[in-house]
């Protein structure tokens, strides 16, 4: 759904007095995301954001090596998408100024966020592609950098020429002693989809080799159970969902500074 229509049904469910999970982005605009959260705030009731990437099978279970330091210092990652999309199935995205960026890129930039926090800088380059119909670039390019040692990569190409089966749909994460390389099955055969595969090295506890699993569930329809559980543990709880619309609101500064590093054609400071 375009997301300029989020603002508005977002003021209408909070008038009910009722709980919000918007699809990502939030809202075409910065300002009118800013407007939800308030909004939202006045009104007492929560507001979630559909960034269910999060929690598609290979995403989660890279995160969760992270998060019991399997990787050492992390030092690297990327994001590599070369698939083939029919951007006729979305007439309006046809005529939008910045289609890729944002309604399949911002997928990426949320998941870094959630892995990584805010980069210090990003610098992008945005492209269209010879012949395509699209207004606006449907190939992106990502620099990301961080305090410290880590650097990100993003390179999205919706127009590969290779056969279906040969297109690539995969992130790596680097550290000083383990690297993964996970695969997104969705992208391979969408909407249908595959499963994800998450391929494991460790330069201790896998000193000769690597670590192959095929990991259970899909991002449709599993991932998207994510970001509603959530909300619902939320509200039971009367805590904050993973993906409330403040937080979300960091994801959104991400995707400007990415437009504007690529209107500019120079490096973004985000801090």
């Amino acid at each position: 759904m375009h997301a300029a229509f989020n603002p508005a049904i977002a003021a209408k469910v909070f008038a009910a007095g009722k709980h919000a999970l918007v699809q990502k982005p939030m809202a075409e605009t910065l300002g009118e995301a800013e407007q939800m959260v308030l909004d939202a705030r006045k009104a007492g009731r929560k507001l979630a954001v559909n960034h269910q990437m999060r929690w598609a099978p290979s995403v989660r279970a890279a995160h969760g090596l992270m998060k019991r330091g399997f990787f050492g210092e992390i030092i690297d990652y990327s994001i590599q998408i070369r698939i083939q999309t029919n951007w006729d199935m979305w007439e309006w995205l046809k005529v939008h100024p910045y289609p890729e960026l944002t309604y399949h890129t911002i997928h990426y930039l949320d998941t870094s966020r959630a892995w990584f926090g805010d980069p210090q800088r990003v610098y992008a380059t945005l492209a269209r592609y010879p012949g395509s119909d699209c207004k606006g670039p449907t190939r992106s390019y990502i620099l990301l950098e961080y305090d410290g040692f880590l650097r990100g990569s993003m390179l999205v190409n919706h127009h590969d020429v290779a056969a279906p089966d040969d297109h690539e749909a995969w992130f790596t994460i680097e550290g000083t002693k383990g690297r993964c390389e996970g695969l997104i099955g969705l992208l391979l055969n969408y909407p249908v989809g595959r499963s994800d595969v998450l391929e494991v090295w460790h330069s201790e506890l896998i000193p000769n080799g690597s670590m192959k699993i095929e990991l259970e569930g899909r991002w449709i329809p599993d991932a998207f159970l994510g970001p509603m559980a959530s909300l619902m543990k939320a509200i039971a709880e009367d805590g904050r969902p993973e993906t409330d619309g403040e937080k979300i609101l960091g994801t959104l500064r991400l995707m400007e500074a990415a437009k504007w590093s690529h209107d500019k054609k120079q490096c973004i400071p985000l801090q």
